[in-house]
């Protein structure tokens, strides 16, 4: 019979299991193995995280695996901690960030961190600027002396001026500066928040549509019904809405067909054993 107090043994790596149940409750249980003595069980918990979604608390807690002292915790944290930043996890992009741009943290740490971040504004970069904080620490990497955390930074923003040209024709910023473009991506993501200021307010009745948007604003947990309602609100009229679907739907079908690969990877590895 198996002592409770024993992790289980991960298979390739990571908790196939866990996986496959998701949610808050496997979320659960991965926060315990995050705190493990045992560097490889805190190294595949971590892992784990990039095959589910588990809930803004797990995410939270593995954010705290970005300064754990094993390097193994650190990059399979690392690794995890970028595709919830993909998916716009706060606690996420918050721990990248201030990784990269701590100067007393590792090299490699950095350069890593640096990394996870363009991964997830990948599709930022040529689209919609909907995470500024992300874009300023990149920026504000081009500063850096480390040149490989330099020359990452430079080739993750590269797009948004397009190098093209030679001489005095190739630009290193966008028209104008980057103070200039990070104010103006800035106002523009606040400007899409302000349409949330009036939701909550109390003594105040609302049309279906008004509820049903705010119902599916940003800090909304259950991210799948938060889109529902937010795209009922659009079939209903709203217009703040209808905006927020033309930015969001590509990123949620990017959200599922990820999730969905996951998950079929999973069901694959459980059927071969």
């Amino acid at each position: 019979m198996r002592n409770k107090n024993i992790a289980p043994a991960p298979v390739d790596g990571y908790y196939p299991a866990l996986a496959l149940v998701g949610g808050a409750p496997a979320g659960a249980i991965l926060q315990k193995l995050f705190e493990s003595k045992d560097a490889k069980v805190r190294a595949a918990a971590a892992e784990t995280c990039r095959h589910g979604i588990f809930g803004d608390s797990t995410v939270a807690s593995l954010a705290k695996l970005a300064r754990d002292p094993s390097i193994q915790v650190r990059q399979s944290t690392i690794r995890a901690l970028a595709m919830y930043a993909n998916w716009r996890y706060e606690a996420a992009q918050k721990a990248l960030i201030q990784l990269a741009t701590d100067k007393s943290a590792g090299a490699v740490d950095r350069l890593n961190a640096t990394d996870a971040i363009g991964y997830a504004v990948r599709l930022q970069v040529r689209g919609v600027r909907q995470d500024p904080p992300m874009f300023q620490a990149l920026v504000s990497l081009l500063q850096e002396k480390d040149e490989p955390v330099r020359s990452t930074a430079a080739g993750i923003l590269a797009p948004l001026y397009e190098p093209s040209g030679e001489g005095a024709k190739r630009r290193r910023s966008p028209e104008g500066c980057w103070e200039k473009w990070l104010d103006e991506i800035t106002a523009r993501q606040m400007g899409a928040l302000k349409n949330y200021e009036t939701c909550g307010k109390a003594g105040q009745s609302s049309p279906e549509a008004v509820t049903l948007f705010c119902k599916g604003g940003p800090h909304a947990i259950d991210l799948p019904s938060a889109f529902q309602h937010t795209l009922k609100a659009a079939e209903l009229g709203s217009v703040a809405a209808q905006s927020a679907v033309a930015i969001d739907v590509c990123q949620w079908q990017r959200r599922t067909a990820e999730l969905c690969r996951s998950r079929q990877v999973v069901d694959q590895s459980g059927r071969g054993r």
